[in-house]
């Protein structure tokens, strides 16, 4: 029920961010400092190393050495690696240009590809599922910093508010989905890991 709400909520922040893309970005760019520009490209950096190599590494080394029950490896690996596929492809479809493009304000990342939706939020609110499982003492560690991630991408310039609310329930969806079918269909079976 919860997990309902939370979507029904993220859906309708969508559909208005839709109306305000134009301000919000203009809004945020206008909070602009030097230190906090360093710290933004920083986070922005962060994300795409710590996201989708270090912490899957981490997470996969942790769950084995730890002895977890390993019955979501698989979903979260399968999750991961089909989000990023499903939003390149997005982006190639939609071919949205990016906010510096149609609002002229200066790009603090160099970016050539399109705006719609934001794979580094998609690769950070992917994890969030697993991260809860596994590790739920650090779920709201991870929420914390996939939501500064999620700002530091308007901040910078390259994605718009609603680029960013669709990839948060993307990403989400996504890893829902492939936990739900895990529990329903046992997937992990196909790839030979054991529960224990």
């Amino acid at each position: 029920m919860k997990k309902s709400y939370l979507f029904i909520g993220l859906l309708a922040l969508f559909i208005i961010s839709l109306f305000i893309d134009r301000y919000a970005s203009l809004s945020i760019v206008e909070l602009r400092h030097p230190i906090i520009n360093k710290s933004m490209v920083i986070i922005s950096n962060l994300a795409t190393l710590i996201s989708i190599t270090i912490i899957s590494i981490i997470l996969l080394a942790a769950i084995i050495y730890l002895k977890k029950d390993k019955k979501y490896l698989s979903s979260m690996v399968i999750s991961l690696i089909f989000s990023a596929l499903l939003v390149a492809l997005i982006k190639y479809i939609v071919k949205r240009p990016r906010p510096f493009i149609e609002l002229g304000i200066e790009a603090l990342e160099n970016k050539s590809n399109y705006s719609f939706p934001s794979g580094h939020t998609n690769s950070v609110f992917s994890l969030i599922p697993f991260i809860s499982i596994y590790f739920k003492k650090f779920k709201y560690i991870w929420l914390f910093f996939s939501v500064l991630v999620s700002f530091s991408r308007i901040y910078l310039g390259v994605h718009y508010l609603s680029d960013i609310i669709f990839s948060m329930i993307f990403g989400l969806s996504i890893s829902y989905l492939f936990i739900y079918l895990e529990n329903r269909y046992n997937i992990s079976k196909l790839f030979k890991i054991k529960k224990q």
